[in-house]
């Protein structure tokens, strides 16, 4: 395990259970396995020693009463490690506020957001009350035609206390050594990564987002390959690939979407360009993401 360990913000928003919540026990032939969500999930490892590895190489390792966080868009690979592997997975996102809400009420709704930067792995031991609630998740036992919304209460627990630990990392003296590392970003790319997020099948110009940052597209360029890792052109093709990933998933009429229509809703030039750039991005064509099912 590396000394520093990536951190990732929570978005602003009400956290809710999403997807789905379960335990996993490998089982021979079966790993390794390819995940890649739209939502986060947080896993729990109960026994033996799982490994979530990443596109570029990089890799995170998990062990008994250990904790990985996945963020969305984020193709990963599990494997085992040590047998036998097993662990608990969440799925949550976040709700956006409500509309027209006074704004004495925000801190209600909005939580932590951009103050909450949680380590994508931590130990029970550095945070003992998220894994109480997360335990206590996993052991309701209820009727939920007469207890309706138990886990759901639970799921927003688990996450609160996901936040506070976040926070209880920022209040920290920043004297004091600690093996978590947050990578600030700069303000500039910050908001450009906003509006593109908000709006990804626009047809953005360069010199549209180099006026809107207050620079020129040849800065633009520079500062985004230095922060980003990349040009701002590819950033804007990823942000259409993320947003492909979710109307892959979602049904009108009872019926999944085709992949031709999705290309054109994302504004890619051809559906050939659009699953050559998803496969590329994703490992996996849209089809089989559409169609297919990930380890949870």
């Amino acid at each position: 395990m590396a000394h520093l360990v990536p951190c990732l913000l929570l978005p602003e928003g009400t956290p809710t259970f999403s997807n789905s919540m379960g335990r996993y026990v490998t089982a021979p032939g079966e790993l390794p396995v390819q995940l890649l969500h739209h939502d986060y999930d947080i896993f729990w490892v109960q026994s033996g020693e799982a490994e979530w590895k990443f596109r570029d190489g990089t890799f995170i390792r998990a062990t008994k009463d250990q904790f990985m966080v996945l963020p969305p868009y984020v193709p990963v690979w599990v494997n085992e490690i040590q047998p036998p592997m097993t662990f608990w997975y969440c799925h949550f996102a976040f709700r956006p506020l409500p509309e027209r809400l006074p704004p004495q009420r925000h801190p209600d709704f909005a939580g932590p957001g951009k103050q909450a930067s949680v380590p994508m792995f931590f130990t029970r031991k550095d945070a003992p009350k998220v894994h109480r609630a997360y335990r206590d998740a996993t052991e309701l036992r209820f009727d939920p035609l007469r207890e309706p919304w138990q886990l759901e209460r639970a799921i927003i627990t688990l996450i609160a206390e996901l936040a506070k630990f976040a926070l209880s990392l920022k209040a920290e003296s920043p004297s004091a050594p600690s093996r978590f590392e947050t990578e600030p970003l700069d303000a500039r790319v910050a908001e450009l990564r906003r509006i593109i997020d908000e709006n990804p099948t626009r047809s953005w110009l360069v010199t549209e987002l180099a006026a809107t940052a207050g620079i020129t597209p040849g800065h633009l360029h520079a500062l985004c390959r230095r922060v980003l890792g990349k040009p701002i052109k590819r950033y804007l093709i990823e942000a259409r690939l993320r947003h492909a990933m979710k109307l892959l998933k979602e049904k009108r009429n009872g019926e999944l979407p085709s992949v031709y229509d999705v290309s054109e809703a994302c504004g890619f030039s051809s559906q050939h360009f659009f699953s050559r750039q998803f496969k590329a991005y994703f490992n996996m064509t849209p089809l089989a993401f559409r169609n297919g099912s990930t380890l949870s």
